[in-house]
């Protein structure tokens, strides 16, 4: 009995110097074939196309939404239909020259290049405690090697009730109290970030932006779950993929991340909103 251990042990551990020796041969001879095979390198390399480092140059950072607060505020204290004080009736054209970020470009055209001061608006229509604003933004990117057509763009955006604004970017908007207010917006998720009025159905954009500020017209949460509800509709109407603002997958543990942080933003706002004083 003792000899048949033995024998059976020998056995297993020639058993595995062969599985060892010949699974490093084939590794051998797999990395030779790719030194010496460009062709097939390309292949494999456009296999596992990275996402994020694909798109990392083309989208703005995520702190550069916070640029279009000043922008976004502005937008709750004018009627419908009239520009913001101190801003023309129309828009000044894009610049063609390089820029910084697409959604700062966005709204480059709504903030106005004057250099004139602007007359400052009552105090009943200031929006005081600006401290904890906060900008949430998701993508929604076409698979390589495809892109986005402008045209598409708009027929789905049309589809999902995003109006196409004086900010030359599509906004889901609400009506209160006589002023429509912005909910959400969609830019480009490139330079310039905005869709020109001349170019847009005929112009290619690899990505879109979708991006709402807190607080807003709307309680944070219902917000950001129209605005998610939109970006996973526009993803499968343009064949597209979700990612987060960091231009990762959009996972579920993200999407509870997210809400989590937007109720403690609700909370910590509360405690900051100024109570009215009984005369």
């Amino acid at each position: 009995m003792t000899e048949l251990r033995w024998i059976l042990l020998v056995v297993g551990i020639i058993a595995l110097v062969a599985i060892y020796f010949f699974g490093r041969q084939e590794q051998l001879r797999r990395r030779r074939r790719w030194e010496h095979e460009p062709e097939a390198r390309a292949d494999t390399d456009d296999v596992s196309f990275d996402t994020r480092a694909e798109w990392e140059e083309i989208m703005p950072e995520p702190e550069r939404f916070d640029e279009l607060r000043d922008v976004l505020r502005e937008d709750d204290a004018w009627p419908r239909g009239a520009p913001p004080p101190g801003v023309p009736a129309q828009p000044p054209p894009l610049s063609k020259q390089p820029v910084e970020s697409a959604p700062e470009q966005a709204l480059s055209s709504v903030a106005g290049q004057s250099t004139e001061p602007q007359p400052s608006r009552s105090p009943a229509t200031q929006r005081p405690f600006a401290i904890g604003d906060k900008i949430i933004s998701l993508y929604v990117v076409a698979r390589r090697p495809s892109v986005f057509r402008g045209d598409t763009v708009a027929r789905a955006a049309e589809n999902l009730n995003l109006g196409y604004g004086d900010m030359q970017i599509y906004n889901r908007m609400i009506e209160r109290n006589g002023r429509r207010q912005i909910v959400f917006s969609l830019a480009s998720a490139v330079q310039p970030g905005t869709f020109d009025a001349d170019t847009r159905m005929s112009l290619t954009t690899p990505g879109v932006a979708l991006f709402m500020q807190l607080p807003g017209p709307l309680d944070g949460l219902k917000a950001f779950n129209a605005m998610l509800d939109c970006a996973q509709q526009l993803a499968a109407e343009l064949e597209g993929e979700l990612l987060d603002e960091s231009r990762c997958a959009l996972s579920n543990q993200t999407i509870d991340h997210l809400r989590e942080e937007i109720q403690l933003h609700g909370l910590r706002h509360a405690r900051v909103r100024p109570t009215k004083r009984r005369i």
